[in-house]
């Protein structure tokens, strides 16, 4: 019986709400980001998932949020649109934005109501930004 519940409470953890699109969704911008952090702090392509992760979640909040405003800069930067338009849209960077919301509040699991905040609206300001660009 507790081995059971021991097992129900591992499934718990690993479950993941939302649809299919949206996970995948979700996966490609955490692939994204990954590919940021290892750009920006000058990783050798060789670096573990671990080093990344360190890296990725840092402790440090006003760190995170300063990571994830340049990540939204990155994307706007060097993905491109669909269709006649060569930039992002909008939606684009908002959707990215909700991916990064799901994994902070995932992988940074000291993160306060505060802290959150801090993060949220950081990114909020950055794409404000980069909508008029």
């Amino acid at each position: 019986m507790i081995a059971e519940g021991d097992r129900l409470m591992a499934a718990a953890d690993a479950f993941r709400p939302g649809s299919l699109p949206t996970q995948h969704k979700q996966d490609v911008h955490l692939r994204y980001y990954r590919a940021y952090i290892c750009s920006s702090h000058r990783l050798k392509p060789d670096a573990s998932d671990t080093d990344i992760d360190a890296l990725a979640w840092p402790v440090d909040h006003e760190k995170l949020c300063n990571q994830l405003k340049g990540f939204l800069v990155f994307i706007f930067a060097n993905v491109r649109g669909r269709g006649s338009t060569s930039r992002v849209v909008y939606n684009t960077l908002s959707e990215c934005r909700e991916s990064m919301r799901f994994w902070v509040l995932r992988c940074c699991k000291n993160l306060s109501d505060p802290d959150y905040k801090m993060v949220k609206d950081g990114m909020m300001e950055t794409m404000r930004l980069l909508r008029n660009k």
